[in-house]
Parts: structure tokens; sequence; C-alpha cells
């Protein structure tokens, strides 16, 4: 993905001084920083995920054993079926410690009845592996000015506390908690993109 991303950034002429990347946007922006992709300024992660999940829905054998299986388009297919059954999207949501408006519920239901994104989005999930970013949190520092992480208090997906400890081991890397879940710029977007300005110009007192 960090290589579609570059790409698509090269095809447009596009060289971005600030990044900013939520959740596993913020893992692909930080592998592009490593590879020498891209070169910001300032980068922001919210909610983000850069290190192996503390919480695993289920041991690594059995997860290794399933992913063929979740990754096939069969079960996708299956998936948009049961993602037009309305509590079942409810419940999803739930499960990132959000509360979002209903007219954003409308653009979750919609994503989810069609396989070929339910496709895309386990696929992604299922190949998720952030342990090649630890090894470089040390770089991160002196390829990035600025380096600002945002974590949601009652994200259930990548808890506060694991923010905590990436932001510990990222030299210069400064945290703040919002009151929010897993989808803080949709709960609060106003505070999250105040935050995001805060951490730029604290390193960038011109901007």
């Amino acid at each position: 993905m960090s290589e579609d991303v570059s790409e698509l950034l090269t095809a447009v002429g596009c060289r971005p001084r600030i990044v900013v990347g939520h959740s596993a946007g913020a893992g692909i922006a930080a592998k592009m920083v490593l590879d020498g992709r891209i070169d910001p300024e300032a980068l922001v992660g919210v909610n983000p995920s850069l290190v192996p999940p503390t919480r695993m829905p289920m041991p690594p054998v059995v997860e290794r054993l399933a992913r063929p299986f979740v990754q096939g388009q069969a079960f996708a297919g299956f998936w948009a079926q049961f993602g037009k059954v309305e509590w079942v999207i409810r419940r999803m949501i739930a499960s990132t410690g959000s509360t979002i408006p209903e007219s954003h519920m409308t653009c979750y239901r919609t994503i989810a009845r069609h396989s070929a994104q339910v496709h895309a989005a386990l696929t992604m999930m299922s190949n998720w592996r952030p342990e090649q970013l630890v090894s470089g949190f040390g770089d991160l520092r002196e390829r990035v000015g600025a380096i600002g992480l945002i974590a949601g208090e009652r994200d259930a997906w990548i808890p506060e506390a694991e923010v905590r400890g990436v932001a510990a081991r990222i030299p210069g890397a400064r945290l703040v908690t919002v009151p929010a879940g897993h989808l803080a710029p949709e709960e609060c977007p106003d505070r999250v993109a105040e935050l995001i300005r805060t951490a730029v110009r604290e390193d960038r007192p011109g901007a």
C-alpha cells in the first residue's frame, strides 16, 4: 500500500509537507517515511496502528490458518450480505468505542454491502504486520521534524495505553488524547483538526 500511495503521489506531482494518517493510515505513512518515499516536515497519527495489537481476536496459530478463508472472495461476499443486517453494522461501529452521527452510519451501510470493498478491507487487516515499523521508531524522528500522536480515550480497537507506549518509543513524539473512540475524526473533527494544527505549529513556528 505504501508503494501504491507513493506511485499516486508521483503521478499527480504531489510532495506533501504535512502527512496525517488515521489508524492503519498512520502505519502506511510511517512506512513511506522509513522507505524514503516521502519526507514530510510533520507526521501526525490519529488512533495510529503502529505496533502489533495487544488484543488478539484469536490465537496466532488459529489466525494463520483462518487467514486464507478470511481473504477469500466468497467470505467477502458472505459478509457483504450479512452487512445488510442493521444490527451487524451498529455492533461493528459500537465495537470501536465511538458514537457517530446517523448520517455516517448510512455511509458504513453502503460500504459494508459492496463485496469488493469488504474484500479489500479484510485482506488488509488480515495481512497487517506493523512489526517492521517498530524497528524504525528511532529513525522516524531523524527523518521528520514533528511527530504527533492522537489517542482516543475510549478507543476499543487501539487502546490509549498502546499509543502511549508507542509515543514513549519514538524520540520526540508528542501525545495528546481526545474523549473519543477509534473513529475520533468523525466524533470530534474540530478538536482533532485543532490538535493537528497545534502539533505542526509547535515544531514549525512560522506555520
